[in-house]
């Protein structure tokens, strides 16, 4: 195995471990505090609804 294909492994798992962890952290913030956990889903979505909104009104104003 040359050294390229043995640091592209080493980085595909590190991505793994990491990916995992996340989920595992996730899982476990939502199953021991569920109301912050929608709180700050309910959060997140109502900031990206903020952001499309923008989008929006600027598309709209630079063709009008």
């Amino acid at each position: 195995m040359s050294y390229r294909t043995r640091e592209t492994v080493v980085s595909m798992n590190g991505k793994k471990i990491l990916g995992t962890l996340a989920i595992v952290l996730l899982v476990f913030f939502v199953i021991s505090q569920p109301g912050r956990a929608a709180m700050s889903v309910r959060s997140i979505g109502t900031s990206l609804a903020g952001a499309g909104q923008s989008m929006i009104d600027f598309v709209t104003q630079l063709v009008a």
